[in-house]
Parts: C-alpha cells; sequence; structure tokens
C-alpha cells in the first residue's frame, strides 16, 4: 500500500510540474531572450611512485562537473532555471577507486515583480545523485545510498525581497519529499512500518547572493533553512559557497565549501571542501 500511495504522489506531482512548465512556456513574450550560461570542466591528477625512498603511494583523482543557468527577466517578472551535476572519484594506491563527488541538482524559481523590492514567488528543485555511496572500513564497505535513494524534491511559495543587486532573499511555505526505499532516510523512527516515502510541510528561507569582479572572479553563496512544522527541532539548514578564478580561457580554478546539517540523515553538521585545478569550457 505504501509503493502504490508513493506512486499515485509521484504522478501528482509530475502532473503538476508539466502544467506549470507549459503554463509559464505559454506566458512567455513572443520575443523572449534567455540569458544563457553553460559551463563544464574536467579535472584529473596523477602521481605514480616506483621505489621512491621517502615513501608514499600513488594517487589518481578524477572529476567531471556541469553547470547551467537559463534566466528570462522581463519587466514583470524573473524566470530562473539552474542546475548542476557532478562526478569524481579517487584511487589510493592498491585500493579500489571511491567516489568523492556525486551531485544532482535542478532549480526552477519564478519570481513575479510585484513591486521594485517585492517579488512573490514559487519554487521547485530537484536532487539526488547519481550511483551507490558506501561507508567504509579498513577491511569491508557498506552501501549507505543510491542513485534517488535518498531522493529530493520540494515545492515552495512566498515572498521574495530583491533590496540590491545579485542579493535575493526569500520566505515561504514549503513542502519537502524525501524518497528512499532501501536506505531508510525517509523512515519514521515512531512507526513500525519502514515508509519510503516522507512528507514535511514547513517554512523556507533561502538566501543567494552573487558577486563577479569583471569576469576573472566570482563568488556565489546560498544559504538555506528549512522548519518543519513539527517543532524547532525538526530543522534543516546547507550553507554553499563556491569561489571561482577564471586563470585563462580554458583553465579554471575553484573552492566549494558546503555545510550540511539534516537530521534524517545525521545529527551530526556535514562539512565538505574541495579544490581543483580544471579545464573548462563555456558553451555561451
Amino acid at each position: 500500500m505504501q509503493n502504490l500511495n508513493t506512486t499515485k504522489i509521484s504522478q501528482t506531482q509530475y502532473s503538476f510540474f508539466l502544467f506549470l512548465f507549459i503554463s509559464l512556456t505559454l506566458s512567455l513574450p513572443v520575443h523572449a531572450t534567455w540569458k544563457k550560461e553553460v559551463v563544464s570542466s574536467i579535472n584529473l591528477n596523477l602521481t605514480t611512485l616506483n621505489n621512491w625512498a621517502e615513501g608514499g603511494e600513488g594517487a589518481l583523482t578524477w572529476n567531471l562537473k556541469a553547470s547551467g543557468k537559463f534566466e528570462l527577466d522581463t519587466t514583470k517578472y524573473n524566470w530562473t532555471n539552474q542546475g548542476k551535476i557532478g562526478y569524481g572519484q579517487t584511487k589510493l594506491g592498491d585500493d579500489d577507486f571511491r567516489k568523492s563527488l556525486d551531485e544532482i541538482f535542478f532549480e526552477t524559481l519564478y519570481r513575479y515583480k510585484l513591486t521594485s523590492l517585492l517579488n512573490p514567488y514559487g519554487s521547485a528543485t530537484l536532487q539526488s545523485q547519481w550511483t551507490k555511496g558506501y561507508k567504509y572500513t579498513d577491511t569491508s564497505k557498506t552501501p549507505q545510498s543510491s542513485f534517488w535513494d535518498p531522493g529530493y524534491l520540494t515545492q515552495s511559495v512566498g515572498m521574495g525581497l530583491n533590496p540590491v543587486e545579485n542579493l535575493i532573499l526569500r520566505l515561504g511555505f514549503s513542502l519537502k519529499q524525501t524518497f528512499s526505499e532501501k536506505y531508510g532516510f525517509a523512515d519514521k523512527a515512531e512507526t513500525k512500518k519502514v515508509e519510503s516515502l516522507l512528507i514535511e510541510p514547513g517554512l523556507e528561507s533561502i538566501s543567494t547572493y552573487s558577486l563577479k569582479f569583471k569576469t576573472i572572479l566570482k563568488y556565489d553563496t546560498k544559504f538555506g533553512v528549512f522548519v518543519n512544522f513539527k517543532g524547532i527541532e525538526e530543522i534543516d539548514a546547507k550553507w554553499e559557497n563556491l569561489f571561482t578564478a577564471q586563470l585563462a580561457k580554458f583553465l579554471q580554478f575553484q573552492f566549494g565549501l558546503t555545510m550540511l546539517y539534516d537530521v534524517n540523515q545525521d545529527k551530526e553538521t556535514q562539512i565538505k571542501q574541495d579544490m581543483s585545478l580544471a579545464l573548462s569550457y563555456s558553451f555561451f
């Protein structure tokens, strides 16, 4: 019965997204002009050792990233669609490859310009990963996540504030769905049955800011908080920071810092840092 209910809810969500997308598309001006930005990058690091007196182990690290943003900005509204995907692995010595990057994220955000400052909005996000994730020990590995396990869908409506250029503040009502068939991310500890879908209504607050210095340096930050209506103990928070330096036409340096607190994943704060020097290509 749980799987049947999950299927019905999923079909309803997909129908809603399709209807929303078609409605917004049909409302576009005939001569609408989109601002487009698509960037991809590849990073490879190889270290080999042979009879090296100082010791150490050889290492191989690679990752692929792509991000895109399509924005339609008119006098009445702004419609922004953006996403990022990435995958990477690391091999140390004789160990097997272990993934070091695994990300799928898409967001669509529609803001109606009620005044120069106040923008009612509606948004939807999708987030998951590509492959299985493992917890490693010295002698074993245990799977703890996989594609769409967990998977997240979030729909929100509320009021946005645009006090200065490139700074957007949003506060609204949100419906967050967590999908997990096998690894328990959607399971409720207080029930005997194992749930594969967790639906959480609540409030969201999201702040985004982007700072660009000419075409060389760029800083993007996003801070989001979700508060379940159950109470203040059910708070999820995520802070993402990305610093990018375009060193040459096809050479890019990036430093990223992400801090995450999600009680359904872990009761401790999760931190991820990554720094890369990669070949990059901009399609627009």
